[in-house]
């Protein structure tokens, strides 16, 4: 009771997760680092093509290249399409929950009269 008076005194919301849900929550998870890993790819990959693979990457080629495919995918735009697609902001429970609910199997009719 003491943790819930504190947080009450401090203004401070808890929220709970249903268990085994964070992972389909998380925003970078969601899309952010698909757009990243995709960007880092594709310029990596660029990379490789002009130097005709005789290139070592060091850091400051790591972080030019990384930096670059960062700023493409952590766009504004790309981080309120991902709370949006959540449904965390603008708050939307029911995407939230058709996101966590699991998919309904139909039983398999295993009469034999009827095969």
């Amino acid at each position: 009771m003491k943790f819930l008076d504190l947080v009450d005194k401090l203004y401070i919301l808890i929220y709970i997760l249903l268990p085994h849900s964070t992972h389909q929550l998380q925003l970078l998870n969601v899309s952010l680092f698909l757009l990243l890993s995709t960007a880092y790819s594709k310029a990596l990959n660029r990379l490789i093509y002009k130097s005709e693979s005789l290139v070592s990457i060091t850091k400051h080629i790591f972080y030019r290249i990384f930096k670059g495919a960062f700023l493409i995918a952590f766009t504004k735009r790309n981080v309120e399409h991902t709370f949006a697609k959540l449904g965390i902001w603008l708050y939307n429970p029911k995407v939230l929950i058709l996101i966590l609910r699991k998919p309904i199997v139909k039983p398999i009719d295993l009469d034999p009269t009827r095969l």
